[in-house]
C-alpha cells in the first residue's frame, strides 16, 4: 500500500496528527517518551513501517529494517491487544484506546479511519470507504462493501453491505437506522471542531507533498 518513503513519512504524520494532534511531537515531549513511552504512537508507526519494508527488502539494509519493524510491531500488538493487518488502513488511522481490536489482513478501509476497542473486522477482503467509524464492541462478521462516512454503532454485528455509504448502523444484526450527512470528524463530534481541523491540516500536507487533490 505505501509506495515510496515520502508516501510512508506523509502516513506517519497523518497518524501523527489524527491521533495527538501535531506532525511532529516537540523536543521536550519526544524525550519524555523515553520514560513514558507512548505504545499507540509506537505501533503505528511500526506497523507503517513494516508495511512499506515488506515490498522494499531486496538490500541487506530493507532486510534488517523489515524484521525489526515486524518484530516490534507484533511485540507491540501483544501488549495492547491489536492484531490489524498493517495494509488494511489509509493514513491518518485513529485508535483512541488501548484494548482488543482485530482487523484481517485482506481488508482495505480508506482514510480517517476511528475504531474503539473490543470491535473487529473479520478477515473476509471488505472494501470500507473514508471516515469509517466502528464504535465499541462493534463487529464486521462478513464480507462488506460500504460507502464513505458508515458509522457502526456500539455492540452492533454488521453483516450487510452498503456501498451508497453516508449512513449509520446498530443493532444485531445491524440495520441502517439513519443517514449520516457528515463524516465522523463533522459529524459524531461536531460540536468540536478539533478534528475536522486535524483533517484538513492533514489534507493541506498531502496537497503540498503530492500536489493532488
Amino acid at each position: 500500500m505505501i509506495a515510496d518513503k515520502k508516501e510512508l513519512r506523509f502516513y506517519c504524520m497523518a497518524d501523527s496528527m489524527m491521533n495527538r494532534g501535531c506532525f511532529r511531537l516537540p523536543l521536550a515531549h519526544r524525550l519524555a517518551r523515553i520514560f513514558y513511552p507512548d505504545h499507540v504512537m509506537d505501533y503505528l508507526r511500526h506497523m507503517r513501517y513494516f508495511s512499506y519494508y515488506s515490498a522494499h527488502r531486496k538490500t541487506l539494509s530493507g532486510k534488517l529494517r523489515y524484521f525489526w519493524h515486524k518484530a516490534r510491531y507484533y511485540k507491540l500488538g501483544l501488549k495492547l491487544g491489536y492484531s490489524i493487518g498493517c495494509d488494511c488502513f489509509g493514513y491518518g488511522l485513529r485508535l483512541p484506546h488501548y484494548g482488543s481490536i482485530v482487523v484481517g489482513k485482506s481488508n482495505r478501509i480508506g482514510p480517517y479511519a476511528m475504531l474503539f476497542p473490543a470491535s473487529c473486522i473479520v478477515d473476509e477482503a471488505s472494501e470500507i470507504g473514508e471516515a469509517f467509524f466502528l464504535a465499541h464492541g462493534a463487529v464486521l462478521s462478513k464480507q462488506v462493501r460500504l460507502g464513505h462516512q458508515v458509522v457502526v454503532a456500539a455492540n452492533s454485528v454488521m453483516n450487510v453491505s452498503c456501498e451508497e455509504g453516508c449512513a449509520i448502523f446498530a443493532g444485531s444484526p445491524a440495520k441502517k437506522v439513519k443517514d449520516n450527512p457528515k463524516p465522523w470528524y463533522a459529524g459524531v463530534w461536531g460540536k468540536d471542531p478539533i478534528w475536522l481541523q486535524r483533517v484538513e491540516q492533514v489534507e493541506k500536507l498531502r496537497q503540498k507533498m503530492f500536489g493532488r487533490d
